[in-house]
């Protein structure tokens, strides 16, 4: 029966079972660092999907995993679709107050000008101006990521997603994806796990994980990395 990983020192765990009495494993992992890859990054995401395999054995791999990707986690969904005209909304309501004389721009600025408060209430007045371009551009950004969540994630799982990013990390240190090499890791992460071979995600080999990137990698990849720069 699957363990499921819990408590502090649960990636310290899955790092020792991960090459405990298995130099298979440890050279393994020295190659694809000697090809660019963070061993602990590596070892980071390779958990991560090992955590998720471990989690959808023990939910039956119910499609609710499916579901709960792409889905608001409790909000209804009419919510969510008037949502970005909400913000808009606020928005321009927002901009139309503050060129009026219940702008809260103005409160501060009547406020007295002590020399070490004078860059906190300039910080203030410049986060009220530009609060109605920041809700457009979060209306933006939330129709992207629903829309993107609504096309892609409805269709993979916890597990395929996690282990897609896994695979883009490795391309992206070693510029390609060491199919055979990674699959030969996540086998080992099931090891770690308790997971049996009959219980494993029908996507850890490397025909199925070869399909599953060329599939959705890029696309996944690109989100991800338009994330990181937004941040």
């Amino acid at each position: 029966m699957p363990l499921y990983p819990s408590g502090p020192n649960a990636f310290e765990t899955f790092q020792k079972k991960l090459v405990s009495g298995n130099p298979h494993s440890e050279e393994t992992l020295r190659h694809l660092c000697a090809c660019g890859c963070q061993r602990e990054q590596l070892t980071i995401h390779l958990f991560c999907a090992c955590t998720c395999a471990c989690l959808d054995f023990a939910l039956g791999r119910l499609d609710s995993t499916r579901r709960a990707l792409a889905g608001g986690h409790g909000i209804p969904k009419s919510e969510l679709e008037r949502l970005p005209t909400q913000i808009r909304s606020v928005a321009a309501l927002i901009k139309r107050v503050n060129m009026t004389p219940l702008a809260p721009e103005i409160s501060i600025r009547c406020a007295s000008d002590e020399p070490e408060r004078r860059a906190a209430r300039n910080l203030m007045i410049a986060y009220y101006r530009i609060l109605p371009t920041v809700l457009d551009i979060y209306a933006a950004h939330f129709e992207c990521q629903s829309a993107f969540a609504s096309t892609i994630f409805k269709r993979l799982t916890t597990t395929q997603v996690e282990t897609i990013r896994l695979l883009g990390y490795v391309e992206e240190a070693t510029s390609t994806p060491h199919y055979e090499y990674v699959v030969s890791l996540l086998d080992r992460g099931c090891d770690a796990f308790g997971i049996d071979e009959n219980s494993r995600p029908a996507c850890f080999s490397v025909t199925a994980l070869t399909k599953l990137y060329q599939r959705h990698g890029k696309l996944l990849g690109r989100a991800t990395r338009i994330k990181k720069k937004t941040r």
